[in-house]
């Protein structure tokens, strides 16, 4: 059976007792030993005062409970509180998806001919000289969107004026 003989006995006395033979969870059923409510609520107001461990030291529970409790209310981290007031900063909310999208649109000039400045100015007008019927400067508009809290960034080229 490849399972231990104390997983058999167990399994044998469920069997003989009519129970179900599905696995349980382990987990307790009560907590008799949770915090109370009262130290909580003192340990969060304390909160801006210090880390866990000074907050356990002055609530009087261990520094891994206060830790615990503090993760519970997502007061762990202080960058997640506002210096100021003491509160968590909220998230943006919003009533619909893709509500904050900034959109720039930006005109950029295209020179076919790779420009003098890029190539040098004797070979700049060479490429001129061949190509005398094709204007000098293109424009192209780039629009640019961004979301509002995520700093990834979309630019798709237009070459229509």
């Amino acid at each position: 059976m490849q399972c231990s003989w104390p997983t058999v006995k167990r399994w044998v006395e469920r069997y003989r007792a009519d129970e179900s033979m599905e696995d349980r969870s382990s987990r307790s059923k009560t907590s008799p030993d949770k915090t109370p409510a009262k130290v909580m609520k003192r340990l969060v107001s304390l909160r801006l005062r210090g880390g866990p461990v000074q907050l356990a030291a002055r609530v009087g529970i261990a520094p891994s409970t206060a830790h615990q409790l503090l993760v519970r209310c997502r007061l762990n981290r202080l960058s997640h509180l506002d210096r100021a007031t003491g509160e968590p900063v909220p998230g943006y909310k919003h009533d619909h998806p893709g509500s904050l999208i900034h959109v720039d649109v930006k005109k950029v000039g295209n020179i076919p001919d790779g420009g003098w400045r890029f190539v040098g100015r004797p070979q700049g007008n060479k490429n001129r000289a061949k190509t005398p019927d094709k204007p000098t400067i293109q424009t192209a508009w780039h629009p640019r969107s961004a979301k509002a809290r995520e700093r990834c960034e979309c630019t798709c080229p237009r070459n229509t004026e």
